[in-house]
């Protein structure tokens, strides 16, 4: 290719977009340890990055995310208790555990879930979301 035929190619796109991620995870908590200090993990760290990075979670989060010293209000985004899921979680209390998990746990999941997914697209329309992760454990090595 001619050199001249290089520059007609060339583009003037501009300075490069920033990143913006939005991490969903049910329960955010570095209290609990485990799978919700994972979705902690991941959001501190792109903050450090420079990503333009939200937390969509559960509410049930936020009193520990509200008294963290390294709080960011307007890039966390909760998901609020609804009719539906405290009568399952009060039905469940009654059920054996190993029953309770697989019924009225899993309706509780299922529910946040779907205003989860609710609220990402919300996000993705308002804040051009460029990834959603849903941080999810690391399966051992066997």
């Amino acid at each position: 290719m001619l050199q001249s035929d290089r520059r007609s190619l060339a583009v003037d796109v501009g300075p490069p977009k920033r990143l913006c991620v939005l991490i969903v995870a049910e329960n955010a908590s570095m209290r609990a340890g485990g799978e919700p200090s994972l979705a902690l993990h991941w959001f501190l760290e792109l903050l450090k990055e420079g990503v333009d990075v939200h937390l969509l979670v559960h509410v049930r989060s936020k009193p520990e995310l509200d008294q963290s010293p390294s709080r960011f209000p307007s890039r966390i985004h909760y998901i609020p208790d609804v009719l539906l899921q405290k009568i399952c979680w009060k039905l469940g209390k009654a059920l054996p555990d190993h029953v309770r998990s697989f019924t009225s746990d899993w309706l509780v999941h299922l529910v946040t879930q779907f205003l989860q997914r609710r609220a990402a697209v919300r996000r993705i329309e308002q804040s051009e979301i460029d990834i959603v992760h849903e941080p999810a454990p690391r399966a051992c090595p066997a």
